[in-house]
């Protein structure tokens, strides 16, 4: 605490504030819904993980348009339904381990 308190007075601030904090405890202040987790001991496949993020944002959109290929590719930003099922199929084809873990982009690549 001293060390946060010394901190906070040469930053200039007149109370604690996160960035005061040391690393450590600045980690356990970020709302769970912002971090990402502990990384694996072997490393992170960047580009893997980017294609689970999309295929999460992909999931939630069906989830919400109730696996409307129309609605979701438009919450998503895309042109339309074909560009949504050619990205999901471009994703699957990269990464095949995550099929079974998305069923509602398996179901829209399946063309159900």
């Amino acid at each position: 605490m001293e060390g946060a308190v010394i901190r906070a007075e040469a930053n200039g601030h007149t109370c604690i504030e996160a960035d005061d904090l040391p690393m450590e405890m600045q980690i356990h202040q970020l709302p769970s819904d912002q971090t990402i987790g502990v990384f694996p001991i072997d490393g992170l496949n960047m580009d893997e993980a980017k294609a689970r993020f999309e295929l999460q944002c992909i999931e939630q959109a069906f989830r919400q348009t109730r696996a409307r290929k129309t609605e979701a590719a438009r919450i998503l930003g895309l042109n339309d339904r074909f560009a949504l099922r050619r990205r999901l199929k471009s994703l699957f084809r990269r990464y095949p381990h995550l099929f079974e873990e998305f069923p509602l982009a398996r179901q829209a690549v399946e063309g159900r």
